[in-house]
């Protein structure tokens, strides 16, 4: 289930009703005399027939449980204490204070009509029993137009309010964060407006601020823990603005995103100090119930003492600044000068993977794995790269983003697929070598149910044993969402298709759990196995994570291996393969060809290998990112 759309707990229904009360309580009635004459005399009532007295002792017979929820039960304690008799200013102010109490049970949902049906309980005495009935009516109807016409007041404001507000946090929203935006602009004056009126201030004096913030919910993670994304926001909202000061005001302008625009800024790097204040206080564990979360937000700020910034640019330049420190992966960033043109880059940049996809412009280069125990290669990773002259670096990862955010991510697959399987049959039937080739998959991938489908496709046409074929997905994909993801994962390897995991050890998954995915190796991340010689702690991570593989039978690949004395140290640990430059880094496939039977040369006639041979390969005429 979308944690976004999960059925709200007592503690939302509880917290919306907060809300709905505040609101309440800056709602302000418009009953004036004159409007309650007009009402009067809609009603056929003169003001001297409702000046006698009042009977509300009928009030007192009604057989109903107070405590029942349908039950007004603040607006019938005020019509108990109805004077026995009133004059025209006096019934004015307790009609005030009568209305007051019934926006109070109609904010906790009671229904009009129960209100409607206790004001029929209410007699009016005059001087003959006839005329007591006459004026008795008419007064009802007298009474319902209130009721009505306040109600009718209340829900306007209400509409209007949700049209500017958010509804689960109160904070103001977008669409008013445009409005306010617009007035700093042109200056327009909104006195008479009291949603809009105390947020205004003087644009041309005051150096201004604005900073976008994206908490960066982990959805899943969230869900995992409990707890509802309204709760976590909520939460980091109570964090947000217990940082800020009384010239700032902060907008909600999406479920996860918010604006907060700062008054009065004294010093250039004065936006910089905020969000660091900011970047600090999501340091700390948030107030949840019974779980602890920490959100790594993404922050991006601008102000008015940048001389391309003004009221006109000051939310855009901020948002191009957040989207910037995203695409980066960088916490924060603060609009300059480079910051826009580098923005309009990306743009031009995503466009240009998509073409090149669509192009057949993309490539699979080969990286090499090999078996410690007999220096063989029998298996080898196929890894993305783009080589353009257009642009001088694109890694593999920011290629992979933009297809699956542009919803090319089943048109990617379906060609890296291909490409590997390709690749596969011409080592096989022309080069006369089997490698084992790895292809990475994601999490979105494996919630496909055509994937299997589509794999089988790709074997049949390349006519190759799908043995050939292994798919790496890492733990954390694995284990997101297992119920759906398992039985695809059960469906390739009935094809006869490997699967290996990748980033083992760093996942949150028990070992029982472990040892029932349908694996067959699991390879250690690079970030551990570099600095084994040196970093005790490291050592110790990847010995006891390739203990832990073994004892669930799975044999292990330690990746970004690079000198000799980390193979024999690895060798002694049983880790099975090795990956890493030290035999050879990602190379096109030709060079790869070139690479095996090298290697497969210098391994028959030396008996003894002090350091297996690095292939030099002539540089090519396009940039290569690894």
């Amino acid at each position: 289930m979308d944690p976004v759309n999960q059925p709200v707990e007592t503690e939302a229904v509880e917290s919306t009703i907060a809300t709905e009360q505040k609101l309440y309580s800056d709602f302000s009635i418009d009953l004036n005399p004159s409007i309650l004459m007009q009402m009067l005399q809609n009603a056929g009532l003169k003001m001297v027939e409702i000046q006698g007295k009042f009977d509300v002792s009928a009030l007192n017979t009604l057989s109903f449980d107070e405590s029942e929820d349908s039950i007004p039960s603040y607006f019938l304690s005020g019509l108990k204490t109805w004077p026995e008799q009133l004059n025209w200013a006096q019934l004015n102010g307790f009609l005030h204070e009568l209305m007051q109490q019934w926006l109070a049970d109609y904010v906790n949902h009671r229904e009009l009509t129960s209100a409607h049906a206790l004001i029929q309980h209410i007699a009016v005495i005059s001087d003959s029993e006839q005329a007591s009935e006459h004026n008795t009516s008419k007064f009802h109807g007298f009474m319902h137009q209130i009721l009505s016409a306040v109600t009718n007041q209340f829900e306007q404001y209400k509409f209007d309010y949700w049209q500017h507000f958010n509804s689960e946090t109160g904070l103001p929203n977008q669409k008013l964060l445009s409005r306010f935006l617009d007035q700093l602009l042109y200056q327009e004056t909104h006195q008479h407006d009291p949603v809009h009126h105390e947020l205004l201030v003087d644009a041309r004096n005051n150096p201004l601020g604005m900073i976008v913030l994206n908490l960066n919910i982990d959805f899943d993670e969230a869900f995992k823990l409990n707890t509802n994304a309204i709760t976590v926001i909520k939460a980091a909202v109570d964090t947000i603005q217990s940082h800020l000061s009384q010239s700032s005001i902060l907008f909600q302008i999406s479920p996860y995103e918010f604006a907060i625009f700062v008054k009065n800024l004294t010093f250039p790097s004065q936006i910089n100090l905020i969000i660091s204040q900011l970047i600090y206080a999501f340091e700390s564990i948030l107030s949840l119930e019974k779980i602890s979360l920490i959100l790594k937000p993404y922050i991006g700020g601008a102000s008015t003492f940048n001389p391309e910034t003004n009221a006109a640019t000051l939310y855009e330049h901020a948002r191009i600044a957040l989207q910037q420190a995203m695409l980066n992966d960088q916490q924060t960033q603060v609009y300059e000068s480079a910051t826009g043109s580098k923005y309009v880059d990306n743009q031009q940049l995503e466009e240009a993977i998509i073409e090149a996809l669509q192009n057949n412009e993309l490539s699979t280069y080969l990286q090499p794995i090999v078996s410690i125990e007999n220096d063989v290669c029998e298996t080898a990773e196929v890894l993305l790269r783009w080589v353009t002259n257009d642009w001088p670096y694109v890694p593999p990862y920011r290629i992979v983003e933009t297809v699956y955010k542009k919803g090319f991510g089943k048109v990617f697959i379906r060609w890296l697929i291909n490409s590997a399987c390709q690749r596969s049959a011409d080592l096989l039937f022309i080069h006369n070598r089997k490698v084992l080739l790895t292809v990475n998959i994601s999490v979105s991938d494996l919630l496909d149910h055509d994937l299997p489908e589509m794999i089988r496709g790709a074997i049949e046409l390349w006519e190759i044993p799908a043995e050939n074929i292994y798919f790496e997905i890492t733990e954390s994909d694995l284990l997101s969402d297992e119920s759906k993801i398992i039985p695809v994962i059960d469906d390739i390897k009935q094809l006869g298709c490997g699967i290996a995991l990748d980033d083992f050890g760093t996942g949150y998954s028990s070992m029982s759990r472990l040892r029932e995915m349908p694996v067959d190796y699991v390879k250690i991340d690079q970030m551990f196995v570099r600095n084994i010689l040196s970093s005790k702690e490291d050592l110790e991570i990847v010995h006891s994570v390739i203990k832990l593989a073994h004892s669930l039978n799975k044999q292990v690949v330690c990746e970004g291996v690079e000198d000799i004395e980390t193979v024999n140290l690895l060798k002694e640990l049983r880790c099975e393969k090795i990956q890493g430059y030290y035999y050879s880094k990602p190379i096109p496939f030709e060079d790869f060809v070139k690479w095996i039977m090298a290697f497969e040369h210098s391994v028959k006639f030396t008996t003894e290998i002090a350091q297996p041979p690095r292939i030099k390969m002539a540089r090519p005429s396009k940039p290569v990112i690894f």
